[in-house]
């Protein structure tokens, strides 16, 4: 088993998924009225209780369909406590049943390296609008440079001196490039007035949230719910569990789909009684951390720790403090994480049966702009393959049967 370290890698590890947590939960807390303290203490718990049980890297992210659904239609608070609480009951139902062992069947590695790299052109193409965003800060006005008579958009300017630190810094081991990174974010942030967002800070917990009601889990199920947990289960549970044996090998032995499905189970119940957004891991995040040095549980230890004291500190104010950093910047961070977790495929390019499939999956995701028909496709492709399979084998036992039965007479 691998233990636990606290060092300069492991910090710089420890922010590399930022670029996804950080939109995602500022959005639910400041649209929809999340709790701000229940959300980041509730990840920031997870995160402490992964590192401390998995031993490696395993990242804490916002259901992301769930989020989206939520802020298109405008959920209320409630229903999505209640979407996190729904979640829960069936991720500890797949863990406990054995029903998560069946399901996983469906899922060859083809399929998984599909939903990867589907994943991987999803992050892609959030970092990239994120990046040529003329706003630097989410509600503000555009911010153009004039240079030499060109209107050039900052972001853009910011983004491209974010990607030359990170290439210059990517394989320091003084310097943490992530790190790097996030500090020149801030520092552009302040030069571009995000300091003016802390004048309305506030100190202490912020408290405050209702029970949902049987209308907001009735809600929550059937629009906030289903249709996330294809995506759950392929990507939170199974490829999450794929890249840490990848990554780390054996001594990721602990993160298996059970585990999992376990750790989600009680972190999204206990956080949904306590009105936190719902929560799951992801194999996307665990390349952030990988890729930017972390290589032990000690980064999501730190991290967790200091989602706590940002909660118990600041209260409402702390998404105004996560909020210091232009959004180009996170940008960058994430076209560099989508490009590392594309590369995932790789190890399909020797199967082109495997490699078409896995392709198959990441293009029917790309055109329809959801993960789930993706997968749906890979799993009906998968299950006739392996049917066929089956079939064969089957006429192969029947055909060596009738043939010792021949020899005998």
């Amino acid at each position: 088993m691998r233990s636990i370290r606290f060092n300069t890698a492991e910090l710089a590890g420890s922010l590399g998924d930022l670029g996804i947590f950080l939109p995602i939960a500022a959005a639910l807390i400041v649209t929809n009225h999340l709790n701000a303290t229940s959300v980041l203490v509730a990840a920031g718990l997870l995160y402490i209780f992964s590192g401390l049980y998995f031993r490696v890297p395993v990242p804490v992210q916002p259901l992301k369909a769930t989020a989206a659904i939520a802020l298109a239609t405008g959920a209320s608070a409630s229903s999505i406590s209640a979407a996190a609480i729904v979640m829960g009951a069936i991720m500890m139902f797949l863990a406990f049943t054995g029903a998560g062992k069946l399901i996983a069947r469906c899922f060859n590695i083809p399929v998984v390296r599909g939903i990867q790299l589907s994943l991987g052109i999803v992050l892609l193409q959030n970092g990239w609008q994120r990046v040529v965003d003329p706003k630097l800060f989410t509600g503000d006005a555009a911010s153009i440079l004039s240079i030499g008579g060109l209107n050039i958009p900052v972001g853009i300017l910011l983004a491209a001196i974010s990607g030359l630190i990170l290439l210059a810094l990517y394989r320091s081991r003084k310097i943490p490039a992530s790190v790097a990174v996030l500090l020149f974010g801030v520092a552009a942030g302040a030069l571009f007035g995000s300091l003016g967002r802390l004048h309305d800070l506030s100190w202490g917990p912020s408290l405050g949230f209702s029970l949902p009601t049987a209308e907001d889990f009735r809600f929550a199920l059937l629009v906030l719910v289903l249709p996330q947990i294809p995506l759950t289960f392929g990507n939170s549970i199974l490829a999450t569990a794929d890249v840490a044996k990848k990554y780390f090998g054996g001594e990721a032995e602990r993160v298996r789909p059970a585990s999992l499905c376990a750790s989600l189970g009680l972190a999204n119940l206990l956080g949904g009684l306590a009105g936190a957004m719902p929560m799951c891991h992801g194999s996307g995040g665990l390349t952030a951390h990988y890729r930017f040095g972390a290589r032990t549980g000690g980064a999501t230890i730190f991290l967790g720790g200091v989602l706590l004291v940002l909660a118990l500190t600041l209260g409402s104010s702390a998404t105004a403090v996560l909020g210091l950093i232009p959004l180009p910047v996170l940008g960058l961070m994430l076209l560099f994480v989508g490009a590392q977790h594309t590369w995932l495929i790789s190890d399909l390019w020797p199967r082109k049966s495997g490699l078409a499939l896995a392709l198959a999956v990441a293009i029917t995701s790309t055109v329809t702009g959801t993960l789930i028909w993706g997968l749906l496709l890979g799993l009906l492709i998968g299950s006739i393959k392996a049917l066929i399979s089956r079939i064969a084998a089957i006429k192969g036992r029947t055909s060596e049967k009738e043939q010792l039965e021949t020899v005998d007479i």
